[in-house]
Parts: structure tokens; sequence; C-alpha cells
């Protein structure tokens, strides 16, 4: 684990091996980085979890690099990798959600921010895949 969090650069080309034990790929739960290239950090028990692709629901943030969390029902949306919480704009405009798919997960502490409202308006916390 130790290893996995002071040289990432390691973990990264030894994903696989990481993927295998996952037990050992904790990720840095002050940074939010995760120590492996295929996961973002769950900050909540820090562990990445690239397999089943299940998110934090706490957080807010998927553990996969290519999805969102949504909130709602704890799946990450890995076909389009958009913001859970922009269900109208993704409907609507698809296109555009997908275009500004980085922005969500740089910004992702704005997601979590606004979980709460998230949750109230569940049926807005889908992505249109």
């Amino acid at each position: 684990r130790v290893v996995c969090v002071r040289h990432s650069e390691w973990c990264v080309r030894y994903s696989e091996w990481c993927v295998r034990y996952s037990e050992w790929c904790v990720c840095d739960t002050v940074s939010g980085v995760c120590d492996t290239v295929s996961g973002v950090c769950d900050t909540v028990s820090g562990v990445c979890d690239t397999v089943s692709g299940v998110c934090d629901t706490v957080s807010g943030v998927c553990d996969t690099v290519s999805g969102v969390c949504d909130t709602v029902s704890g799946v990450c949306d890995t076909v389009s990798g958009v913001c859970a919480i922009q269900r109208v704009v993704c409907v609507r405009h698809s296109e555009w959600c997908v275009r500004y798919s980085e922005w969500c997960v740089r910004y992702s502490e704005w997601c979590v921010r606004y979980s709460e409202w998230c949750v109230r308006h569940s049926e807005w916390c889908v992505c249109d895949t």
C-alpha cells in the first residue's frame, strides 16, 4: 500500500497487478488521487474499485476514470461519463455533457456540495446514456 501511494508511477505501470490484488490498491485519501491509472480515488473507503464500477455514494465521485457517480443509485455511468446531477442538460444536450465531462470530474467537489439537491430530485440524477 505504501508503495502504491508513494510511487504512483509504479502502480500505473503495473495497474493490472494492482487490480488483481485490489486490497493493495489503496489511494491517498488526503490528496484524493488514486494509485492506479484506471480508477479515481474513493476518498471514503480509500479503495479503488476498478472492476465492478460501483461508485462512492457519499463523496459522489465515481471510482472509475470513465464515469461520474450517480449518487442516487450508486452506479457509475461508464458509457457517457457525464455528471449525474445534470439530467435535463444530458437529455436535451447530450453532446454538451460529453464535451464537458472532464469539467464534471475536475470539479467533483461541486457535485458533492449539491448532492443533497441531487437526491431530492432523483429523477434528474441519471445521465442520458
